[in-house]
């Protein structure tokens, strides 16, 4: 579960009562807005890049819907999957470069 908190600039408006009294959900400024909390076993904390309450409730549910997601049908570890063949690793990675439009003194 993630909670939801402005984390407000130095530079907030004077007039944000929010900010005087340290509250961390404050909807009378535009500062940014972070999420904090755990997700599975890591503790995830990180600007969410916005300061809408609307915009930043979308990510948090987001963000969680995927954290769910994986531990319902978590992708195959790196140890059980397929091994790859060079030569097919080196295809998939020039024709990307090829995709992206790089020269080959670039690539």
């Amino acid at each position: 579960m993630l909670i939801l908190w402005r984390r407000h600039k130095a530079g907030c408006a004077a007039d944000c009562r929010c900010r005087k009294e340290k509250k961390r959900e404050c909807h009378c400024c535009r500062c940014s807005i972070w999420a904090d909390g755990y997700i599975g076993a890591p503790r995830f904390r990180q600007s969410l890049d916005t300061g809408d309450w609307a915009k930043a409730e979308q990510k948090r549910r987001k963000i969680e819907d995927e954290a769910s997601r994986q531990d319902r049908g978590s992708p195959a570890s790196p140890a059980e999957q397929e091994p790859v063949l060079i030569e097919a690793a080196c295809e998939d990675f020039l024709s990307n470069a090829r995709a992206h439009g790089l020269k080959a003194s670039t690539v």
